[in-house]
């Protein structure tokens, strides 16, 4: 409920400003620095609350912030090349950049 509501607050409130401000590449990297944060976080304070703190600030800012952006660098595509190129990058890059 927690990460529902600051995500609601921070997309209303940040993601507009944040995509005029930083552009769309600064944008999408507010999510690994946000996990580079916890995890530094995590390593001076090991500890359950770490993690789940690491693992509610990624799923925030992800949903907030990343996802929308994202899916608005699709706006410029024509309909069959969102088609194409949005599966693709869904789930082929996705899980390619897990396995890295």
């Amino acid at each position: 409920a927690v990460t529902s509501v600051t995500t609601l607050v921070l997309q209303t409130c940040l993601f507009s400003r944040s995509l005029r401000f930083l552009g769309a590449r600064g944008t999408l990297l507010a999510e690994p620095l946000v996990v580079s944060a916890g995890l530094a976080a995590s390593i001076i304070r090991p500890g359950l609350l770490s993690i789940a703190l690491l693992d509610g600030g990624r799923k925030v800012v992800h949903y907030a912030i990343v996802k929308p952006t994202k899916e608005s660098l699709y706006t410029g595509m024509s309909r069959d090349a969102q088609l194409l190129a949005k599966p693709l990058l869904d789930t082929f890059v996705y899980r390619l950049g897990s396995l890295l």
